[in-house]
């Protein structure tokens, strides 16, 4: 199973139970699908929840004293579970620590994530957002509270489905943990390589080093790609960066470098302007 059958299973879903605005009712989908959802605070810390199944009954409890954001997303993920007929790799209990991060987890539980992430920001309601918004760290955190899901939730969600050129990039300790970038920006062939260092000229680089909450920076293309058209564009980046977890969230705007034959386009005309005729003050009407 690839992601994109993760997707679709999830759409699949949405239909079923359609909503017209966020939030997405997540616990009333599980319900309905047969779920009983319960909310404990008895579960040790460090664990988001857990499937029980007793006598025929599915039950999902998350744990009541994590962020109401954290319990929807677990509610999400384990139904993703059953739906998508994935083993639990992390067994009944599901850790804190692991959901919503790419580096160092099995297939199985990144897939549940994305079909979690495609419930709770549905590609219906954030696509002309996404078209509409511009990728910063302020518009994320607003959509982050209408759609109330985590902010690396909704950025990936917003990279997915926006038709400029972006991408959004987890880190951890330092590294680029995954990449997802725009239809627009993957067609252009520009690339982003998992597992290398974050760019030292780059904003999550700063926030990390200065343990700043959020860093801007305007660069080049090839600050953050190697690929051999990265030097036809410049990048606006915004990140924000989360101390206790070791991770930084990037968001990269690129945009298309003007190309040299626009340069010498202007200075032609620049050239032309300087050939004009001084102004006399007296119009020149042609001979008939």
């Amino acid at each position: 199973m690839d992601e994109l059958t993760a997707i679709s299973r999830a759409r699949r879903l949405l239909e079923k139970h359609p909503s017209a605005r966020a939030p997405v009712d997540i616990a009333a989908i599980a319900e309905a699908e047969g779920f009983e959802v319960k909310e404990s605070d008895k579960l040790e810390s460090g664990t988001a929840g857990m499937l029980l199944q007793r006598g025929g009954r599915k039950i999902i409890v998350v744990n009541k004293n994590d962020h109401p954001y954290r319990r929807r997303f677990t509610i999400a993920h384990e139904l993703a579970h059953q739906i998508l007929g994935l083993p639990s790799v992390h067994g009944a209990r599901v850790p804190s620590d692991e959901l919503e991060r790419h580096g160092r987890r099995p297939k199985e539980e990144i897939l549940c994530d994305v079909f979690a992430a495609e419930c709770l920001v549905p590609w219906k309601l954030i696509q002309q957002q996404a078209n509409n918004l511009h990728f910063t760290v302020e518009t994320i955190s607003e959509l982050s509270e209408l759609y109330e899901a985590s902010k690396p939730c909704v950025a990936s969600r917003f990279a997915q489905v926006s038709e400029d050129l972006l991408a959004y990039v987890p880190v951890e300790s330092g590294t680029v943990r995954h990449a997802i970038l725009s239809r627009s920006l993957r067609e252009s062939g520009l690339r982003i390589t998992v597992g290398i260092k974050v760019p030292r000229t780059s904003a999550v680089y700063r926030a990390m080093e200065r343990d700043e909450g959020i860093a801007i920076v305007d660069i080049e293309g090839t600050d953050w790609s190697e690929s051999g058209v990265a030097g036809d564009f410049s990048c606006h980046e915004e990140a924000f960066h989360v101390g206790d977890w070791d991770q930084g969230f990037t968001l990269l705007t690129f945009e298309e470098a003007p190309s040299s034959s626009d340069a010498v386009s202007d200075r032609d005309i620049h050239e032309d302007d300087e050939r004009l005729s001084p102004l006399t003050g007296h119009l020149e009407w042609g001979k008939k």
